[in-house]
């Protein structure tokens, strides 16, 4: 998404941030309950393919099930798609995941 790309001090690490166009955010949430959790952003880069993979290894470690994986239909999200090649296609795009089994891809 984009971002107002202004020039900010970090007073904790003594550091001046920016400017930055736009962030990447990975939020998790639940299918049950009523909580949702920002895990990851990171500035002006896209997400990779082994960042997309350490997420869902990362969340599935702290004992969260991986299901739908969601995003819009962006640039740098089509890449990622696009670089996927461990899918198949039955009705909807799936992964298969270290813990053997799926998570559906899907765009909006």
């Amino acid at each position: 998404m984009k971002v107002k790309s202004d020039l900010c001090y970090d007073v904790v690490q003594d550091v001046i941030r920016g400017p930055h166009t736009n962030v990447q955010v990975f939020v998790i949430r639940s299918l049950v309950g009523k909580w949702k959790q920002p895990i990851y952003y990171g500035f002006d880069k896209p997400v990779s393919k082994k960042l997309f993979f350490t997420a869902i290894e990362m969340i599935e470690s702290a004992g969260f099930r991986v299901r739908p994986f969601v995003c819009d239909k962006g640039p740098s999200n089509q890449k990622l798609f696009s670089k996927l090649n461990k899918f198949v296609i039955l009705r909807a795009l799936l992964v298969n995941t270290i813990y053997g089994h799926f998570v559906m891809f899907l765009t909006c």
